[in-house]
């Protein structure tokens, strides 16, 4: 065999082989961007709240294949440890989600979490690490705190399809979740177009850091040392002058047949907590996944504005006994309240969206 026919065949072999590499590459990728990745968080934390801790580990796991920098899947790994009393995993994977964020742990919180483990030997050269690291961060960044000064807050709106300025439309305000943005729920945007609901999106006023890039999480209200009572200067009732400001613009914005207020998580929190104190500015009110903090006997009684609480009953950022006893305390005060549980966490979904959409339409 001459050396021209070995050259010829080890190209051939080479392009065979470059060519079985790129379709598996492709086959990867499609995977990869075709597949709803965020199905596993659901899917842990659901097997996490059923106590199927293994099961959850897997999804969790699997997640995080794909998203390497999110601390999230790995403290939920450690979290599923701990109910599993393995110090040693436990501890590692609290670590190494501690190194891939700059704030979301303090000592407090550890210790709670982390109850069936903390005291263990073989999880305190973990803990102590972190420990470590929460201080450090401390020391190099200092402590923050807030001045008041009069500001103007960012929102979005996004219009129906085929808008006419001539025409009434109900309009929904959505107040996002804490450390997300209006980003998060633009991807459902089209089903507010479709049915010629005029979708309203502010940002969160206060700025903080969640992850390893600074200032890109938003929160509706702050933790600070400093904030003192809940008076006309404390951030809750800063940020609910500002949805009350910001109904009225789109009022005098648009010919509004009616207005509701709805949020997420902590949007949800703050959903009840302004839309009861002001409930002639609002038709309803819609609080997916979210909760009732406000203090017994500061609810006022025999509200006249309806209410929807959505719930995930898997959900474990925010429980869903939480949004049963919204339900309940509202329902005891007399309004016009309705729960709606589903199968699933702490997540929103187009079906849940649905059924929002469906409820202004009959309110």
């Amino acid at each position: 065999m001459n050396k021209l026919t070995v050259f010829f065949m080890l190209i051939l072999v080479y392009t065979l082989f470059s060519t079985m590499i790129y379709a598996l590459d492709m086959e990867v990728a499609e995977t990869l961007l075709n597949h709803n990745n965020q199905e596993y968080v659901s899917l842990g934390q659901i097997a996490f709240a059923e106590e199927r801790y293994e099961e959850a580990i897997e999804h969790f796991f699997t997640y995080w294949r794909t998203q390497r920098d999110d601390y999230n899947a790995l403290y939920y790994i450690a979290l599923c440890y701990n109910q599993l009393n393995n110090p040693e995993l436990a501890g590692r994977f609290l670590l190494e989600a501690k190194k891939r964020t700059i704030t979301q742990f303090n000592k407090d919180n550890t210790e709670r979490n982390f109850s069936n483990v903390f005291e263990h030997a073989a999880f305190q050269v973990y803990r102590d690490e972190v420990f470590e690291m929460i201080d450090k961060r401390n020391n190099e960044r200092g402590y923050i705190s807030y001045l008041d000064i009069l500001s103007k807050i960012r929102y979005r709106t996004i219009l129906p399809n085929d808008f006419d300025s001539e025409k009434e439309y109900t309009v929904f305000i959505y107040l996002h979740g804490f450390g997300g943005s209006p980003h998060n729920i633009f991807g459902t945007s089209e089903m507010f177009q479709q049915n010629d609901i005029i979708f309203v999106v502010p940002y969160a006023p206060y700025p903080f850091e969640l992850s390893s890039q600074e200032f890109t999480s938003l929160s509706w209200g702050i933790f600070d040392y400093d904030e003192g009572e809940f008076d006309e200067n404390h951030s809750g009732m800063m940020t609910r002058n500002h949805i009350v400001n910001l109904n009225q613009a789109i009022r005098n914005k648009y010919k509004v047949k009616s207005l509701f207020l709805g949020g997420f998580s902590q949007g949800g929190m703050n959903t009840l907590s302004i839309g009861l104190f002001h409930q002639d500015e609002f038709d309803g009110l819609i609080c997916f996944g979210g909760a009732l903090w406000l203090p017994e006997g500061t609810v006022p009684v025999n509200g006249t504005i309806p209410v929807l609480i959505i719930h995930g009953e898997s959900d474990l950022v925010v429980t869903f006994d939480r949004g049963v006893e919204a339900y309940e305390r509202l329902k005891n005060k007399g309004y016009n309240v309705e729960l709606f549980p589903f199968d699933g966490a702490h997540t929103m979904t187009r079906p849940i969206i649905q059924k929002a959409i469906d409820w202004m339409k009959g309110n």
